[in-house]
């Protein structure tokens, strides 16, 4: 008895196939590529997440799904195979498998700037400072 497909319908879900899949990897992105199969427990127990994910990133980034009978590529070990697209590169998403982890995974890096934290960079030359002086003082020369 083979499993029925998954429906995507009530969802920012988009089904692709393997053929499609050449540019979705030279994309810019965001976006995540989920490989699953319909007899995987995992794939069927994820899939509400992931409609929900589609969902909260509508506009930001896309969910493509890709059902392992239609993926044609060698690459895939296990189920559910999750990737994330950003600025033209993949990499293999093996987070936590909530909406709010992958969600912070696929638009984490997006926009806004890199804060330095130059107070923890003053504290090391204090405490070097401060070694160096007792060092002098407590350790006589020979």
């Amino acid at each position: 008895m083979e499993d029925p497909k998954i429906d995507t319908k009530g969802s920012a879900l988009l089904e692709s196939t393997s053929k499609s899949l050449e540019k979705l990897l030279k994309d810019q992105g965001p976006l995540m590529i989920i490989v699953y199969a319909r007899w995987c427990g995992h794939c069927k127990s994820l899939f509400d997440t992931w409609k929900q994910l589609s969902n909260n990133v509508k506009g930001k980034a896309k969910i493509y799904i890709i059902e392992s009978e239609d993926y044609s590529r060698n690459d895939v070990s296990g189920f559910p195979d999750m990737r994330i697209v950003k600025n033209g590169k993949v990499t293999k998403y093996e987070g936590d498998r909530t909406s709010e982890g992958m969600q912070k995974a696929l638009l984490g890096s997006l926009g806004g700037k890199r804060t330095r934290r130059h107070g923890t960079r003053r504290f090391r030359g204090r405490v070097r400072k401060t070694t160096h002086r007792s060092l002098r003082r407590n350790i006589p020369l020979v």
